[in-house]
């Protein structure tokens, strides 16, 4: 399902050409294109390289990579504005901040125990955020799929390169 969020983003993208209509038109469109096979084959071989790269003890990380990338859903949809109807606005309600907040809290408890690196965690998902709401403006489900994706992606990278495995090698 985020795999489909990132192609569909990469897809309007690519041929939206910064008209927002069509970009919303190409979103809509159940066909997958060129730009989102080419990101689905790019996110699935860098997250493939990034785990072969992990260091044994690193594995301890991978659940709370997952977890932080879907707070990234709960965190976007409630500080961007819906693009238009659909998925992305069910998930737009109005979440109380205390629960985002209790959830980055103990996500970040438990990253300094396991994989003080995904502290930088918070960083990554409010810079996927500055991005939407700069480039499109919102968001929609397609946008906060792409996001859990892009979030996965850029932590696990990040825990790969600093593991003792590829820390030793550098």
């Amino acid at each position: 399902m985020h795999l489909d969020g990132l192609a569909d983003l990469a897809d309007a993208l690519g041929a939206s050409h910064r008209d927002p209509q069509r970009f919303l038109t190409v979103l809509e469109d159940p066909h997958v294109g060129t730009f989102g096979i080419v990101s689905i084959v790019l996110v699935v071989m860098l997250k493939a390289a990034a785990l072969a790269m992990l260091a044994p003890d690193a594995l301890w990380a991978v659940p709370l990579i997952l977890a932080w990338a879907r707070l990234g859903t709960l965190a976007w949809g409630r500080w961007l504005k819906p693009l238009k109807p659909g998925r992305g606005e069910r998930f737009s309600w109005q979440l109380p901040v205390g629960w985002i907040v209790f959830w980055t809290l103990s996500l970040l408890a438990a990253s300094v125990a396991v994989a003080p690196v995904l502290c930088a965690a918070p960083l990554v998902i409010a810079a996927w955020g500055g991005w939407l709401k700069v480039r499109l403006g919102g968001m929609t489900g397609d946008c906060l799929g792409a996001g859990v994706e892009v979030t996965e992606t850029a932590l696990l990278l990040l825990v790969a390169l600093t593991s003792g495995a590829v820390a030793g090698l550098l």
